[in-house]
């Protein structure tokens, strides 16, 4: 149990110093940084401050445009394939609880059965 806790806060450590570190302004001019930043925060799932990133750099070095556009679209492919899976867990977990509610019902039908019988 320790252990588990502490590879949990370990986690929690390492999300917190990957969260700050796209926090921090980059200097004017700095393209690679916001390069690094957006790729930074995409690794942890900060989509929006990603496509933000990715949008600055856009702007910062036009030769890149089209490549953060491309990731830009990208982010959102990521956004939308999580909002699917999180759909199909949804349905998955709605059949599964319609199944453990059928069980139920047709444990107590057959309990009731039983205490019914006679002696």
């Amino acid at each position: 149990m320790k252990s588990l806790c502490a590879i949990f806060l370990m986690f929690a450590c390492c999300a917190v110093a990957a969260a700050q570190a796209t926090d921090k302004p980059c200097p004017v001019g700095d393209c690679d940084c916001l390069q690094r930043k957006a790729e930074a925060a995409r690794k942890i799932q900060h989509f929006r401050t990603a496509v933000e990133k990715y949008q600055a750099l856009a702007v910062c070095d036009p030769t890149r445009k089209t490549w953060a556009d491309q990731q830009v679209v990208a982010v959102f492919d990521e956004v939308e394939a999580l909002r699917q899976e999180a759909d199909d867990a949804n349905r998955r977990a709605q059949t599964e609880k319609k199944r453990a509610q059928k069980a139920l019902a047709d444990l107590r039908a057959t309990l009731t059965d039983v205490v019914r019988l006679p002696t």
